[in-house]
């Protein structure tokens, strides 16, 4: 055995180990999407340039933000409905449910329940049903998405319908984090 070889089996950690750090590290709030696990910060979901973001917390923080060139148009900002965004209607039920739809059409477009076990966010991410989020699966253009884990600062699945392409745990751009960190600024819950 060469001495390279040697020392990358010598780097291998044995697999109780593994499983002790696992069950040593404090537990970490998972975010459902369509069945697919979310954690920290990451985009679990761009469509075009509408931007779903989320933030971890408890409930966890749900933005989704509209990029028209340098400006972030917000729907809604950390799970409250908002109007930067001129093409939709945005408004919240008394249970913290905040529903979005077309304003051209009327048309419901998605709704982010923040509380839910299922998925937090539910509905159509496009005004052509293109992309559609269940309480079980993410459909895009026909593929499914469904059990899948994504963890970190990533985004989870972009799809582009100028190019009719699908992207999967791509980075996202320090342009756009840039962006979205003159928005979000660190969350303080009321009254901490």
């Amino acid at each position: 055995m060469t001495n390279k070889k040697k020392k990358k089996q010598d780097e291998t950690i044995p697999f109780d180990q593994v499983v002790k750090q696992l069950l040593d590290t404090p537990p970490v709030r998972i975010t459902k999407v369509g069945s697919n696990i979310f954690t920290g910060f990451s985009i679990p979901l761009v469509v075009d340039n509408r931007h779903f973001i989320l933030e971890p917390g408890d409930p966890p923080l749900i933005s989704v933000a509209v990029l028209e060139g340098d400006d972030l148009l917000f729907e809604v900002f950390r799970n409250v409905p908002r109007s930067d965004n001129p093409d939709i209607d945005a408004s919240a039920t008394p249970v913290g449910i905040t529903a979005v739809s077309d304003k051209e059409t009327e048309r419901f477009l998605y709704k982010i329940r923040p509380e839910s076990e299922t998925s937090i966010i539910f509905g159509r991410a496009d005004k052509e049903s293109t992309v559609v989020i269940k309480d079980r699966r993410i459909y895009v253009d026909g593929l499914e998405f469904r059990s899948n884990i994504i963890a970190g600062m990533v985004i989870g699945i972009k799809y582009d319908s100028s190019t009719n392409s699908i992207g999967i745990c791509g980075k996202i751009p320090k342009e756009l984090i840039e962006k979205l960190f003159r928005h979000l600024t660190p969350y303080t819950p009321q009254g901490e």
